[in-house]
């Protein structure tokens, strides 16, 4: 088994993370703007956003380089799960592979509206999303399958570390200019008690969003703790299924919450077989496991 190398290079702070305390979600913060710091790092214009918070590029003081930075919403980080981010926030630091995007450093900063976690992680270059790229690229089936078994070294990676994703989806799975899949946000949801935020952030009168169609069975009961790398098998399973056929396992878009884990619990998405005759054999085999 590997092993991380030094991360002496990339020292992380947590200053303040035992002091923190939930404070109540907001309806919606306003967008930061350029200049604004936090810990070390002035951040730069918005990359994007999400049920848990938003990203901007940003420019790092020591060493100068420029990073993205993940603000949490206020609210996820609630105060019994504290320590527990000082803890496995620096774990996650410590992954050390060519297909997982790195973490530089976590803390806490006050802003507008009160104290925010953020993560200050590696950019990744000229990203695009997984399932886009292949598309984009209209890569064949064969090149679609050797740059997933890169995203399945990168997680098995990270799982031989203890550590499970836990929102896995095409738009965390990020490929870079050069064809690199690199894996963001790894372990976060956990990190931050993501997995509520997830199932509940920035839905209307009960829809789903989109993160829900990755989420394994278990993530569904609630029971986070208790989940495992099996949940990211399930995901990864998900994922290969679009990037191969281009359409997810279940229909599940715009039905309640409870209709769309009563589908994903009770009913047998379609083998790849039954997609596209060119599909079957072990990838079917493989996409049908991986969901089971």
């Amino acid at each position: 088994m590997d092993q991380p190398d030094d991360t002496s290079d990339h020292p992380l702070s947590f200053d303040g993370l035992s002091e923190f305390l939930e404070v109540p979600g907001e309806s919606e913060s306003p967008v930061l703007a350029a200049g604004t710091r936090v810990g070390d790092v002035t951040l730069g214009h918005l990359l994007g956003e999400g049920g848990m918070g938003r990203v901007y590029e940003g420019y790092q003081d020591s060493p100068q380089r420029t990073v993205a930075v993940k603000l949490v919403r206020s609210g996820i980080l609630s105060a019994s799960a504290a320590k527990r981010f000082h803890m496995e926030a620096q774990i996650l630091g410590r992954l050390s592979h060519p297909g997982i995007a790195r973490i530089y450093s976590a803390g806490i900063e006050t802003l507008a509206g009160g104290p925010v976690p953020y993560f200050v992680m590696e950019l990744v270059d000229a990203a695009r999303p997984l399932t886009t790229f292949a598309f984009e690229r209209n890569l064949t089936t064969r090149e679609r399958v050797t740059l997933f078994q890169q995203v399945a070294a990168a997680i098995a990676h990270g799982h031989q570390r203890g550590i499970v994703h836990r929102d896995l989806k095409p738009s965390n799975i990020l490929v870079d200019s050069t064809g690199q899949p690199k894996i963001i946000d790894f372990g976060v949801a956990r990190s931050t008690d993501g997995d509520v935020a997830l199932t509940t952030m920035h839905t209307d009168v009960g829809q789903l969003v989109g993160t829900l169609q990755y989420m394994s069975p278990e993530q569904f009961s609630g029971n986070v703790d208790e989940l495992d790398l099996r949940a990211d098998v399930y995901s990864l399973g998900v994922v290969l299924y679009e990037l191969l056929t281009g359409s997810l396992p279940y229909n599940i878009q715009n039905r309640p919450l409870h209709e769309a884990a009563r589908v994903v619990i009770e009913t047998d998405p379609p083998f790849l077989s039954s997609v596209s005759s060119r599909l079957r054999g072990d990838l079917t085999t493989i996409v049908a496991t991986c969901l089971d």
